[in-house]
Protein backbone atom coordinates (compact mmCIF):
# COMPACT_ATOMS: atom_id res chain seq x y z
CA UNK A 1 0.00 0.00 0.00
CA UNK A 2 1.01 3.66 -0.33
CA UNK A 3 0.82 4.36 3.38
CA UNK A 4 4.55 5.14 3.57
CA UNK A 5 4.37 7.71 0.79
CA UNK A 6 4.67 11.28 2.15
CA UNK A 7 1.71 13.67 1.99
CA UNK A 8 2.73 16.69 -0.12
CA UNK A 9 1.25 19.96 -1.30
CA UNK A 10 0.96 20.29 -5.06
CA UNK A 11 2.04 23.92 -4.94
CA UNK A 12 5.46 22.90 -3.63
CA UNK A 13 6.10 20.77 -6.72
CA UNK A 14 4.73 22.74 -9.67
CA UNK A 15 4.78 26.08 -11.41
CA UNK A 16 1.38 27.39 -12.55
CA UNK A 17 1.10 29.78 -15.49
CA UNK A 18 -2.22 31.37 -16.41
CA UNK A 19 -2.79 32.68 -19.91
CA UNK A 20 -2.58 36.10 -21.50
CA UNK A 21 -5.69 38.24 -22.22
CA UNK A 22 -5.45 38.20 -26.01
CA UNK A 23 -7.91 40.67 -27.50
CA UNK A 24 -10.50 39.04 -29.73
CA UNK A 25 -10.51 42.14 -31.95
CA UNK A 26 -6.95 41.26 -32.95
CA UNK A 27 -7.56 37.60 -33.81
CA UNK A 28 -6.42 36.54 -37.26
CA UNK A 29 -9.02 36.98 -39.99
CA UNK A 30 -7.12 35.21 -42.79
CA UNK A 31 -6.78 31.76 -41.18
CA UNK A 32 -3.07 32.33 -40.60
CA UNK A 33 -1.22 32.66 -37.31
CA UNK A 34 -0.51 30.75 -34.11
CA UNK A 35 -3.10 28.68 -32.26
CA UNK A 36 -4.62 30.17 -29.12
CA UNK A 37 -5.48 27.60 -26.46
CA UNK A 38 -8.70 28.75 -24.80
CA UNK A 39 -10.92 27.00 -22.30
CA UNK A 40 -13.34 25.78 -24.95
CA UNK A 41 -10.47 23.96 -26.71
CA UNK A 42 -9.83 21.78 -23.63
CA UNK A 43 -11.82 18.59 -23.30
CA UNK A 44 -11.36 15.37 -21.36
CA UNK A 45 -7.90 14.07 -22.25
CA UNK A 46 -7.47 15.92 -25.52
CA UNK A 47 -7.83 19.24 -27.31
CA UNK A 48 -10.48 20.26 -29.80
CA UNK A 49 -8.83 22.39 -32.48
CA UNK A 50 -11.78 22.79 -34.82
CA UNK A 51 -12.47 26.51 -35.36
CA UNK A 52 -9.47 27.41 -33.18
CA UNK A 53 -8.72 31.11 -32.86
CA UNK A 54 -5.38 32.27 -34.28
CA UNK A 55 -3.02 35.09 -33.30
CA UNK A 56 -1.34 36.91 -36.21
CA UNK A 57 2.44 36.78 -36.39
CA UNK A 58 2.45 40.53 -36.90
CA UNK A 59 0.85 41.05 -33.46
CA UNK A 60 3.47 39.03 -31.54
CA UNK A 61 5.58 40.99 -29.04
CA UNK A 62 8.01 40.17 -26.24
CA UNK A 63 5.18 40.29 -23.72
CA UNK A 64 3.81 37.07 -25.23
CA UNK A 65 7.02 35.06 -24.73
CA UNK A 66 5.97 33.64 -21.37
CA UNK A 67 2.80 32.13 -22.83
CA UNK A 68 4.27 29.74 -25.40
CA UNK A 69 3.27 26.21 -24.43
CA UNK A 70 5.75 23.33 -24.37
CA UNK A 71 5.40 19.65 -25.06
CA UNK A 72 4.10 17.76 -21.98
CA UNK A 73 2.63 20.85 -20.29
CA UNK A 74 -0.45 19.79 -18.30
CA UNK A 75 -3.41 22.02 -19.13
CA UNK A 76 -6.43 22.71 -16.94
CA UNK A 77 -9.41 24.91 -17.81
CA UNK A 78 -10.12 27.27 -14.91
CA UNK A 79 -13.65 28.27 -15.95
CA UNK A 80 -16.11 25.38 -15.75
CA UNK A 81 -13.18 23.04 -15.02
CA UNK A 82 -15.53 20.14 -14.44
CA UNK A 83 -18.56 19.26 -16.57
CA UNK A 84 -20.64 16.11 -16.70
CA UNK A 85 -18.26 14.59 -19.25
CA UNK A 86 -15.38 14.99 -16.80
CA UNK A 87 -12.49 17.30 -15.90
CA UNK A 88 -11.34 19.63 -18.69
CA UNK A 89 -7.67 18.74 -18.68
CA UNK A 90 -5.14 17.35 -21.12
CA UNK A 91 -1.43 17.32 -21.90
CA UNK A 92 0.31 19.14 -24.74
CA UNK A 93 1.74 16.89 -27.46
CA UNK A 94 4.26 17.83 -30.11
CA UNK A 95 1.53 18.14 -32.74
CA UNK A 96 -0.33 20.71 -30.57
CA UNK A 97 2.46 23.28 -30.75
CA UNK A 98 3.31 26.05 -31.53
CA UNK A 99 0.50 27.35 -29.36
CA UNK A 100 -0.16 30.27 -26.98
CA UNK A 101 -1.98 30.09 -23.65
CA UNK A 102 -5.08 32.29 -23.16
CA UNK A 103 -6.41 33.70 -19.88
CA UNK A 104 -8.54 31.50 -17.60
CA UNK A 105 -6.55 28.44 -18.66
CA UNK A 106 -3.67 27.12 -16.54
CA UNK A 107 -0.46 25.41 -17.60
CA UNK A 108 1.19 23.20 -14.97
CA UNK A 109 4.88 22.30 -15.02
CA UNK A 110 6.51 19.98 -12.51
CA UNK A 111 9.58 21.04 -10.58
CA UNK A 112 12.17 18.85 -8.84
CA UNK A 113 10.73 15.80 -7.19
CA UNK A 114 7.67 15.41 -9.42
CA UNK A 115 7.64 13.73 -12.81
CA UNK A 116 5.83 15.80 -15.45
CA UNK A 117 3.94 12.83 -16.87
CA UNK A 118 2.98 11.65 -13.39
CA UNK A 119 1.58 15.14 -12.77
CA UNK A 120 -0.81 14.53 -15.64
CA UNK A 121 -2.34 11.60 -13.77
CA UNK A 122 -2.45 13.39 -10.45
CA UNK A 123 -4.59 16.04 -12.15
CA UNK A 124 -6.71 13.37 -13.87
CA UNK A 125 -7.25 11.40 -10.66
CA UNK A 126 -10.55 10.93 -8.86
CA UNK A 127 -9.17 12.73 -5.82
CA UNK A 128 -8.22 15.88 -7.72
CA UNK A 129 -11.54 15.89 -9.58
CA UNK A 130 -13.47 15.65 -6.32
CA UNK A 131 -11.26 18.35 -4.85
CA UNK A 132 -12.03 20.70 -7.78
CA UNK A 133 -15.75 20.05 -7.45
CA UNK A 134 -15.57 20.91 -3.75
CA UNK A 135 -13.58 24.17 -4.05
CA UNK A 136 -14.79 25.70 -7.34
CA UNK A 137 -16.76 28.89 -6.82
CA UNK A 138 -19.34 30.79 -8.86
CA UNK A 139 -22.84 29.79 -9.89
CA UNK A 140 -23.23 30.92 -13.50
CA UNK A 141 -19.61 30.06 -14.37
CA UNK A 142 -17.92 27.84 -11.75
CA UNK A 143 -14.19 28.49 -11.63
CA UNK A 144 -11.00 27.72 -9.75
CA UNK A 145 -7.89 29.79 -9.04
CA UNK A 146 -4.15 29.01 -9.22
CA UNK A 147 -4.05 29.15 -5.42
CA UNK A 148 -6.75 26.48 -5.19
CA UNK A 149 -4.91 24.29 -7.69
CA UNK A 150 -1.69 24.54 -5.69
CA UNK A 151 -3.45 23.78 -2.39
CA UNK A 152 -4.31 20.20 -3.38
CA UNK A 153 -2.63 17.56 -1.21
CA UNK A 154 -1.72 14.04 -2.28
CA UNK A 155 0.65 11.19 -1.45
CA UNK A 156 3.81 11.12 -3.54
CA UNK A 157 5.71 7.93 -4.43
CA UNK A 158 9.42 7.86 -5.27
CA UNK A 159 10.58 9.35 -8.55
CA UNK A 160 11.21 5.90 -10.03
CA UNK A 161 7.73 4.73 -9.06
CA UNK A 162 6.25 7.91 -10.54
CA UNK A 163 7.99 7.24 -13.84
CA UNK A 164 6.91 3.61 -13.89
CA UNK A 165 3.28 4.47 -13.12
CA UNK A 166 3.26 7.27 -15.73
CA UNK A 167 4.72 4.92 -18.32
CA UNK A 168 2.04 2.27 -17.78
CA UNK A 169 -0.82 4.75 -17.91
CA UNK A 170 0.84 6.80 -20.67
CA UNK A 171 1.21 3.76 -22.92
CA UNK A 172 -2.53 3.22 -22.70
CA UNK A 173 -3.27 6.89 -23.31
CA UNK A 174 -0.91 7.00 -26.29
CA UNK A 175 -2.76 4.11 -27.91
CA UNK A 176 -6.12 5.76 -27.15
CA UNK A 177 -4.92 8.99 -28.73
CA UNK A 178 -3.59 7.25 -31.85
CA UNK A 179 -6.93 5.46 -32.29
CA UNK A 180 -8.79 8.73 -31.80
CA UNK A 181 -6.65 10.50 -34.39
CA UNK A 182 -7.07 7.60 -36.83
CA UNK A 183 -10.84 7.89 -36.44
CA UNK A 184 -10.63 11.64 -37.01
CA UNK A 185 -8.65 11.00 -40.19
CA UNK A 186 -11.09 8.34 -41.40
CA UNK A 187 -13.97 10.74 -40.73
CA UNK A 188 -12.23 13.50 -42.71
CA UNK A 189 -11.47 11.12 -45.58
CA UNK A 190 -15.10 10.00 -45.77
CA UNK A 191 -16.42 13.56 -45.85
CA UNK A 192 -13.76 14.66 -48.36
CA UNK A 193 -14.60 11.78 -50.69
CA UNK A 194 -18.32 12.59 -50.54
CA UNK A 195 -17.57 16.25 -51.22
CA UNK A 196 -15.46 15.33 -54.22
CA UNK A 197 -18.13 13.12 -55.79
CA UNK A 198 -21.40 14.75 -54.76
CA UNK A 199 -20.66 18.40 -53.93
CA UNK A 200 -17.77 19.36 -56.22
CA UNK A 201 -18.94 16.76 -58.79
CA UNK A 202 -15.41 15.74 -59.81
CA UNK A 203 -16.50 12.56 -61.66
CA UNK A 204 -18.99 14.61 -63.70
CA UNK A 205 -16.39 17.29 -64.45
CA UNK A 206 -13.89 14.64 -65.56
CA UNK A 207 -16.39 13.05 -67.92
CA UNK A 208 -17.51 16.43 -69.26
CA UNK A 209 -13.89 17.36 -69.96
CA UNK A 210 -13.30 14.03 -71.72
CA UNK A 211 -16.46 14.43 -73.82
CA UNK A 212 -15.72 18.06 -74.67
CA UNK A 213 -18.96 19.23 -73.06
CA UNK A 214 -19.22 22.76 -71.65
CA UNK A 215 -18.28 23.33 -68.01
CA UNK A 216 -20.51 25.83 -66.14
CA UNK A 217 -18.64 28.95 -65.05
CA UNK A 218 -19.13 28.10 -61.37
CA UNK A 219 -17.04 24.94 -61.95
CA UNK A 220 -14.29 26.49 -64.09
CA UNK A 221 -11.80 26.73 -61.22
CA UNK A 222 -12.47 23.15 -60.18
CA UNK A 223 -12.12 21.95 -63.77
CA UNK A 224 -8.77 23.71 -64.13
CA UNK A 225 -7.59 22.05 -60.91
CA UNK A 226 -8.68 18.67 -62.25
CA UNK A 227 -6.83 19.23 -65.54
CA UNK A 228 -3.72 20.35 -63.62
CA UNK A 229 -3.54 16.95 -61.94
CA UNK A 230 -2.69 15.55 -65.37
CA UNK A 231 -1.59 11.92 -65.13
CA UNK A 232 -2.14 11.91 -61.37
CA UNK A 233 -5.87 12.32 -62.06
CA UNK A 234 -6.73 8.64 -62.16
CA UNK A 235 -10.23 8.00 -63.50
CA UNK A 236 -12.80 6.16 -61.44
CA UNK A 237 -13.16 2.45 -62.19
CA UNK A 238 -15.28 1.99 -65.30
CA UNK A 239 -18.05 0.16 -63.44
CA UNK A 240 -18.49 3.24 -61.20
CA UNK A 241 -17.76 6.02 -63.69
CA UNK A 242 -20.32 4.72 -66.18
CA UNK A 243 -23.18 5.77 -63.89
CA UNK A 244 -22.13 9.42 -63.68
CA UNK A 245 -23.40 11.84 -66.35
CA UNK A 246 -21.04 13.90 -68.55
CA UNK A 247 -22.94 17.18 -68.44
CA UNK A 248 -24.66 19.66 -66.12
CA UNK A 249 -28.13 21.16 -66.20
CA UNK A 250 -29.32 24.35 -64.52
CA UNK A 251 -31.87 24.38 -61.70
CA UNK A 252 -33.42 27.60 -60.39
CA UNK A 253 -33.04 26.60 -56.76
CA UNK A 254 -29.72 24.74 -56.71
CA UNK A 255 -27.88 26.13 -59.73
CA UNK A 256 -25.87 23.81 -61.95
CA UNK A 257 -26.31 20.13 -61.04
CA UNK A 258 -25.45 16.83 -62.77
CA UNK A 259 -27.87 15.84 -65.48
CA UNK A 260 -30.51 13.35 -64.32
CA UNK A 261 -30.05 13.82 -60.56
CA UNK A 262 -33.19 14.46 -58.51
CA UNK A 263 -33.85 17.61 -56.50
CA UNK A 264 -36.28 17.01 -53.67
CA UNK A 265 -37.20 17.90 -50.07
CA UNK A 266 -35.57 15.92 -47.29
CA UNK A 267 -38.92 14.46 -46.22
CA UNK A 268 -39.27 12.65 -49.55
CA UNK A 269 -36.10 10.60 -49.05
CA UNK A 270 -36.56 9.67 -45.37
CA UNK A 271 -38.66 7.12 -43.52
CA UNK A 272 -38.10 8.70 -40.08
CA UNK A 273 -37.70 12.37 -39.19
CA UNK A 274 -38.78 12.93 -35.60
CA UNK A 275 -37.75 13.99 -32.11
CA UNK A 276 -37.13 11.48 -29.35
CA UNK A 277 -38.96 10.70 -26.11
CA UNK A 278 -39.33 12.68 -22.88
CA UNK A 279 -37.61 10.12 -20.63
CA UNK A 280 -38.49 9.04 -17.14
CA UNK A 281 -34.98 8.55 -15.86
CA UNK A 282 -33.86 5.70 -13.65
CA UNK A 283 -30.43 5.05 -12.14
CA UNK A 284 -30.30 1.32 -12.77
CA UNK A 285 -31.68 -0.79 -15.62
CA UNK A 286 -34.00 0.74 -18.16
CA UNK A 287 -33.21 1.66 -21.75
CA UNK A 288 -30.21 3.70 -22.89
CA UNK A 289 -31.05 7.29 -23.88
CA UNK A 290 -28.77 9.45 -26.04
CA UNK A 291 -28.89 13.16 -25.25
CA UNK A 292 -27.32 16.22 -26.88
CA UNK A 293 -24.16 16.01 -24.76
CA UNK A 294 -23.43 12.62 -26.33
CA UNK A 295 -23.20 14.07 -29.83
CA UNK A 296 -19.98 15.86 -30.76
CA UNK A 297 -17.38 15.71 -33.51
CA UNK A 298 -19.71 13.51 -35.60
CA UNK A 299 -19.53 10.72 -33.03
CA UNK A 300 -21.80 9.42 -30.26
CA UNK A 301 -20.28 9.12 -26.79
CA UNK A 302 -22.38 6.46 -25.07
CA UNK A 303 -20.59 7.11 -21.76
CA UNK A 304 -22.77 10.21 -21.34
CA UNK A 305 -26.09 8.45 -21.87
CA UNK A 306 -28.76 8.01 -19.18
CA UNK A 307 -31.43 5.35 -18.65
CA UNK A 308 -35.19 5.51 -19.24
CA UNK A 309 -37.71 3.55 -17.21
CA UNK A 310 -39.66 1.93 -20.04
CA UNK A 311 -42.51 0.99 -17.69
CA UNK A 312 -43.20 4.70 -17.22
CA UNK A 313 -42.26 5.98 -20.68
CA UNK A 314 -42.90 3.61 -23.56
CA UNK A 315 -40.34 3.39 -26.36
CA UNK A 316 -42.17 1.13 -28.82
CA UNK A 317 -41.19 2.11 -32.34
CA UNK A 318 -38.65 4.69 -31.14
CA UNK A 319 -35.61 2.41 -31.10
CA UNK A 320 -32.57 3.60 -33.04
CA UNK A 321 -31.14 1.65 -35.96
CA UNK A 322 -27.58 1.45 -37.27
CA UNK A 323 -27.27 4.09 -39.99
CA UNK A 324 -29.61 6.63 -38.35
CA UNK A 325 -28.38 10.23 -38.26
CA UNK A 326 -28.88 12.15 -35.01
CA UNK A 327 -29.28 15.94 -35.09
CA UNK A 328 -29.05 18.08 -31.96
CA UNK A 329 -32.12 20.31 -32.05
CA UNK A 330 -32.00 22.69 -29.06
CA UNK A 331 -29.75 25.57 -27.99
CA UNK A 332 -27.17 27.89 -29.54
CA UNK A 333 -23.79 26.18 -29.86
CA UNK A 334 -25.41 22.76 -29.63
CA UNK A 335 -28.16 22.85 -32.26
CA UNK A 336 -27.06 21.30 -35.53
CA UNK A 337 -24.36 19.00 -34.19
CA UNK A 338 -24.73 15.61 -35.87
CA UNK A 339 -23.53 12.04 -35.74
CA UNK A 340 -24.38 8.78 -37.45
CA UNK A 341 -25.10 5.61 -35.48
CA UNK A 342 -22.36 3.20 -36.57
CA UNK A 343 -23.05 0.39 -34.11
CA UNK A 344 -25.51 -0.56 -31.37
CA UNK A 345 -24.89 -3.15 -28.68
CA UNK A 346 -28.18 -2.58 -26.86
CA UNK A 347 -31.61 -1.02 -27.36
CA UNK A 348 -31.17 2.76 -27.54
CA UNK A 349 -33.43 5.79 -27.99
CA UNK A 350 -32.90 9.56 -28.02
CA UNK A 351 -34.48 12.24 -25.87
CA UNK A 352 -36.77 15.01 -27.08
CA UNK A 353 -33.91 17.43 -27.86
CA UNK A 354 -32.51 15.16 -30.57
CA UNK A 355 -33.98 14.53 -34.02
CA UNK A 356 -33.62 11.11 -35.65
CA UNK A 357 -33.28 11.12 -39.44
CA UNK A 358 -33.44 7.78 -41.27
CA UNK A 359 -33.00 7.52 -45.03
CA UNK A 360 -35.28 5.69 -47.40
CA UNK A 361 -32.96 2.91 -48.50
CA UNK A 362 -34.43 2.65 -52.00
CA UNK A 363 -33.55 6.31 -52.67
CA UNK A 364 -30.51 7.10 -50.56
CA UNK A 365 -28.09 4.52 -49.12
CA UNK A 366 -27.52 5.11 -45.37
CA UNK A 367 -23.80 5.91 -45.30
CA UNK A 368 -23.96 8.13 -48.37
CA UNK A 369 -27.07 9.78 -46.94
CA UNK A 370 -25.26 10.50 -43.68
CA UNK A 371 -22.45 12.23 -45.56
CA UNK A 372 -24.99 14.33 -47.43
CA UNK A 373 -26.67 15.42 -44.19
CA UNK A 374 -23.31 16.13 -42.53
CA UNK A 375 -22.36 18.36 -45.46
CA UNK A 376 -25.43 20.49 -44.60
CA UNK A 377 -24.40 20.94 -40.96
CA UNK A 378 -23.63 24.71 -41.21
CA UNK A 379 -26.96 25.32 -42.94
CA UNK A 380 -28.89 23.35 -40.32
CA UNK A 381 -27.05 25.13 -37.49
CA UNK A 382 -28.37 28.41 -38.89
CA UNK A 383 -31.98 27.17 -38.91
CA UNK A 384 -32.55 27.56 -35.18
CA UNK A 385 -35.56 29.67 -34.19
CA UNK A 386 -36.42 31.32 -30.88
CA UNK A 387 -34.75 33.41 -28.21
CA UNK A 388 -31.01 33.34 -27.59
CA UNK A 389 -29.97 30.17 -25.81
CA UNK A 390 -33.38 28.58 -26.33
CA UNK A 391 -33.34 28.13 -30.09
CA UNK A 392 -35.11 25.10 -31.53
CA UNK A 393 -34.79 23.23 -34.80
CA UNK A 394 -38.24 22.94 -36.32
CA UNK A 395 -39.10 19.54 -37.75
CA UNK A 396 -41.26 21.27 -40.34
CA UNK A 397 -38.33 23.37 -41.55
CA UNK A 398 -35.85 20.51 -41.46
CA UNK A 399 -37.98 18.22 -43.58
CA UNK A 400 -38.37 20.89 -46.28
CA UNK A 401 -34.62 21.35 -46.87
CA UNK A 402 -33.93 20.85 -50.57
CA UNK A 403 -31.34 18.19 -51.29
CA UNK A 404 -29.75 16.56 -54.31
CA UNK A 405 -30.33 12.82 -54.71
CA UNK A 406 -27.92 10.99 -57.05
CA UNK A 407 -29.17 7.78 -58.71
CA UNK A 408 -28.55 4.65 -56.67
CA UNK A 409 -26.05 3.40 -59.24
CA UNK A 410 -23.90 6.47 -58.54
CA UNK A 411 -24.08 5.78 -54.82
CA UNK A 412 -23.06 2.13 -54.89
CA UNK A 413 -19.33 2.74 -55.32
CA UNK A 414 -18.99 5.24 -52.52
CA UNK A 415 -21.40 3.37 -50.24
CA UNK A 416 -19.04 0.38 -50.17
CA UNK A 417 -16.11 2.65 -49.30
CA UNK A 418 -18.04 4.52 -46.61
CA UNK A 419 -19.35 1.28 -45.08
CA UNK A 420 -15.85 -0.20 -44.84
CA UNK A 421 -14.62 3.10 -43.41
CA UNK A 422 -17.34 3.03 -40.77
CA UNK A 423 -16.45 -0.52 -39.75
CA UNK A 424 -12.83 0.50 -39.19
CA UNK A 425 -14.04 3.38 -37.01
CA UNK A 426 -16.22 1.02 -34.98
CA UNK A 427 -13.28 -1.32 -34.32
CA UNK A 428 -11.07 1.59 -33.21
CA UNK A 429 -13.82 3.01 -31.00
CA UNK A 430 -14.42 -0.34 -29.29
CA UNK A 431 -10.68 -0.75 -28.82
CA UNK A 432 -10.64 2.64 -27.11
CA UNK A 433 -13.52 1.69 -24.83
CA UNK A 434 -11.53 -1.29 -23.56
CA UNK A 435 -8.31 0.72 -23.21
CA UNK A 436 -10.11 3.54 -21.39
CA UNK A 437 -11.75 1.10 -19.02
CA UNK A 438 -8.38 -0.51 -18.26
CA UNK A 439 -6.70 2.86 -17.70
CA UNK A 440 -9.51 4.10 -15.45
CA UNK A 441 -9.29 0.90 -13.40
CA UNK A 442 -5.52 1.08 -13.02
CA UNK A 443 -5.17 4.81 -12.35
CA UNK A 444 -6.64 4.98 -8.81
CA UNK A 445 -5.02 1.69 -7.80
CA UNK A 446 -1.57 2.82 -8.93
CA UNK A 447 -1.80 6.36 -7.56
CA UNK A 448 -3.08 5.18 -4.18
CA UNK A 449 -0.42 2.49 -3.81
CA UNK A 450 -3.07 -0.24 -3.70
CA UNK A 451 -1.31 -1.74 -6.72
CA UNK A 452 2.49 -1.52 -6.50
CA UNK A 453 5.06 -2.03 -9.23
CA UNK A 454 7.72 -4.49 -8.03
CA UNK A 455 11.27 -3.21 -8.41
CA UNK A 456 10.18 0.06 -9.99
CA UNK A 457 13.72 1.08 -10.89
CA UNK A 458 14.31 -2.00 -13.06
CA UNK A 459 10.80 -1.73 -14.47
CA UNK A 460 11.50 1.80 -15.60
CA UNK A 461 14.78 0.83 -17.29
CA UNK A 462 13.00 -1.92 -19.24
CA UNK A 463 10.06 0.36 -19.98
CA UNK A 464 12.38 3.07 -21.26
CA UNK A 465 13.89 0.64 -23.76
CA UNK A 466 10.41 -0.43 -24.86
CA UNK A 467 9.36 3.19 -25.24
CA UNK A 468 12.35 3.91 -27.47
CA UNK A 469 11.35 1.00 -29.66
CA UNK A 470 7.74 2.23 -29.79
CA UNK A 471 8.85 5.72 -30.78
CA UNK A 472 11.00 4.30 -33.57
CA UNK A 473 8.05 2.26 -34.80
CA UNK A 474 5.70 5.24 -34.82
CA UNK A 475 7.69 7.67 -36.98
CA UNK A 476 5.07 7.48 -39.73
CA UNK A 477 2.22 8.76 -37.56
CA UNK A 478 2.38 12.19 -39.24
CA UNK A 479 0.01 10.90 -41.91
CA UNK A 480 -2.74 11.12 -39.29
CA UNK A 481 -2.67 14.91 -39.42
CA UNK A 482 -1.61 15.45 -43.02
CA UNK A 483 -4.14 17.24 -45.27
CA UNK A 484 -5.62 15.25 -48.11
CA UNK A 485 -4.64 16.19 -51.65
CA UNK A 486 -7.18 16.27 -54.47
CA UNK A 487 -5.48 13.21 -55.90
CA UNK A 488 -5.87 11.25 -52.65
CA UNK A 489 -9.50 12.28 -52.29
CA UNK A 490 -10.53 11.41 -55.81
CA UNK A 491 -8.72 8.10 -55.86
CA UNK A 492 -9.67 6.84 -52.40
Amino acid sequence: MGGEWPLVNLGDLIEVTTGFPFKSSQYSTNNKGFKLLRGDNVVQGTFRWENVKLWPKTELTDKHNAYWLQENDVILAMDRPWIEAGLKTSQIKKYDIPCLLVQRVASLRATEGLDQNYLRYVISSYWFVEYVKSVQTGTAVPHISPTQIKSFEFKLPSTQEQKAIAHILGSLDDKIEINRRMNTTLEAMAQALFKSWFVDFDPVIDKALAAGNPIPESFHKRAEARKALSKRRKPLPADIAQHFPDRFVFNEEMGWVPDGWKICPLKSITTELRRGISPKYVDVGGVRVVNQKCIRDHTVNYCLTRRNDKTKRKINGRELMVGDVLVNSTGVGTLGRMAQILCLDETTVVDSHVTVVRSSNDIYKPYTFARMILSLEPKIEAMGEGSTGQTELSRANLQEITVLAPPLNCQKGIERILFNNAQKMVVLSKDNELLTSLRDTLLPKLLSGQLRIPNAENFFKDADKALQFEEAAQVDEEWLDAPLSDDEVCNS
